[in-house]
Formats: structure tokens, sequence, C-alpha cells
């Protein structure tokens, strides 16, 4: 009986508790329409009505991250509703300031030909007021930031400097002329010039400009000077080690990491390719003193880069940790 009388009365429950839920979230209380909207949930008591409600809660609640895992989850389904919550979740990411992912989002819906014409309008309104916003906040986080970059050359705090530019090249935001100078400042380390050098060809800057390093001085083009990794001399000091790879993965991983700093710190006054083998069996001689591994005696040519190489190791690890 009491069976019975449960399943009679449960039509009157769910009713009262979706009365109850959509009054509280009219009246602003969203813990309260939230609770009643898990329970019906719970008991598998699933429409889109119940599902929009808990959306509204969590967002009114805060609780942004929750309410984008239930849209990207409705949103899989491909029903006749993924177009509704599909603004609920775009419009989540735009207050959340996620324009990064909206316009990739949105980027994706665009491309469809079987994207409705109604929707086609509102989401390419939604990323061209999502494009300026981005821009806008880039902006203003880029001005930001070089006023921190500024701070930090006055500190002379070099691990800063190389954080704070790490971020501005992840922005491409556009250096100022005091920034430029920075290259030809001796005062200045050696990996923040090159860090630096690296935010310019980021965002192909196409004017020229004067480095400074290790008292030797260069005037170039950052969007016409290959990158490192493009350098003849790094691609050739590579190819020397290749087989060690194979036969000692720990002592190449040594050696790489070595290759890394020294071109890093160098970079972008390389020596020639010709000397790459020299380079290369000086980076193969202190590896293996780092591993405490039996060394071969050096050529006079192969000692000349030794003393280059273990200052280059000591200034990359005193800014960069890796």
């Amino acid at each position: 009986m009491a069976h019975n009388e449960k399943v009679v009365l449960f039509p009157k429950w769910k009713s009262n508790l979706e009365e109850e839920g959509l009054k509280y979230l009219k009246a602003g209380n969203y813990m309260g329409a939230l609770e009643r909207f898990n329970q019906l949930l719970a008991f598998h008591v699933v429409s889109p009505d119940i599902i929009t409600g808990k959306l509204i809660c969590l967002m009114e609640l805060g609780m942004y991250e929750q309410a984008e895992e239930i849209c990207r989850e409705e949103m899989a389904k491909k029903d006749k509703n993924y177009y509704q919550y599909a603004h609920i979740y775009f419009t989540l990411l735009f207050q959340t300031n996620q324009y990064d992912l909206l316009m990739q989002q949105l980027e994706d819906e665009l491309s469809s030909a079987e994207l409705p014409e109604t929707e086609r309008n509102q989401f390419q309104q939604l990323y061209d007021i999502s494009t300026s916003m981005q821009m806008d906040l880039r902006r203003e986080k880029s001005n930001d930031l070089l006023t921190d970059l500024q701070e930090a050359i006055e500190k002379e705090d070099s691990q800063k400097q190389s954080v704070i530019i790490t971020t501005l090249t992840r922005l491409k935001a556009k250096p100022r002329d005091w920034v430029l100078k920075l290259l030809q400042k001796e005062d200045i380390h050696p990996v923040i010039k090159t860090s630096i050098l690296e935010w310019l060809q980021k965002i192909e800057w196409p004017d020229s400009i004067h480095i400074h390093k290790f008292g030797m001085m260069a005037e170039l083009k950052p969007s016409k000077t290959p990158s490192i990794a493009e350098n003849p001399t790094v691609k050739a000091i590579l190819k020397v080690h290749e087989e060690i790879e194979q036969e000692n993965p720990t002592l190449y991983q040594m050696l790489l990491k070595l290759t890394t700093h020294y071109n890093y710190v160098r970079y972008p006054f390389l020596p020639p390719e010709k000397d790459a083998e020299h380079i290369a069996a000086a980076i193969l001689y202190i590896g293996m003193k780092y591993l405490n591994l039996p060394v071969k005696e050096l050529s006079n040519d192969d000692k000349t880069y030794l003393a280059e190489i273990e200052l280059s190791d000591t200034l990359y690890a005193s800014i960069i940790d890796d």
C-alpha cells in the first residue's frame, strides 16, 4: 500500500518541487531554487526548463565551472535543445572573460553550413564584441605588465623580468621604445636580451634593432632573423649528438640541455656552422663530467668553447629553471 501511495503522490511532489524551484528563482533565492532543481534531477526528472533553471542558479551563485560543464554535456547530445545550451555556454565564457576559448568555439559554429541564420547573426555579433573586448583586455594587461617590467629592470630582478617578458610574448604585446633599448644595455642579462628578441620575432617586428652582447654588436630585423631552432650551427650541433640518443638516453638529455642553454644565452651571436663539431665535442666533455663518466682529452679547438659553454649554463640556470 505504501508503495502505491508513493506512486500516486509522486506527481504532486514533482509539481511542488518545480513550482518552488521557479518561485525561488524569480525571487532571487538561487540557493533555494538550486536545491529544488537538484532534487528533481536526482530522481531523473529532467527537462530543459529544470536544467536551464539550474544553470541560471549556478551562474548567479558564481559557480561558473560547474555551469560550463553542464552546458558542454548537454551540447554534446546534439539534440533539438543544442542552441539553447550553446547560447548559455557562450554567455558564460563571455562573462568570465574567456575570450580566446569563446572565439574558438564561435569560429567552429560560424564555419558550419548547418548553422541557422538567426544563430549565425547572433554568434557573429558576439564574436565581433569578443574580439574587441579581447583586444582591450590584452592592451590593458600589456600596459600593466610593461609597468611591472620597468620596475623589475630598476630593481635588477632578472628572474621577474623573464616571467613578465614570457607573458608579454604570449599576449603578442607591442614593445615600447625603451624595451628595444634594453638590447643595447650592458647591465641587462643576456638571457633577457634573447627573450626580448624572441618576443620581437613572435610579433614579426619589421624594423631593425641593435643588440649588444658579450662585447659584440649587431643590427638585425627580428622578422627576418632565423630562430634559434632554425640556426644552422644549432642544427649541426644536434646532428653530431644524434647517435648518443640511442646509446645513452640520460647522457643525451644532458647534452640537449647544455646545448639549449649555450645557444639561448649566446643567441644571436652563435659561432659559424664549421665550428659545430668543436662545440659538440666540448658539450659532450662537460656533459660526461657532470654525469661522472670517463672523458677523453679534447683538442685545442674543442677546448676554446669550454668556458663559453660552462658560463652559458650558469647564466641560463640563474634565470630559467628547467
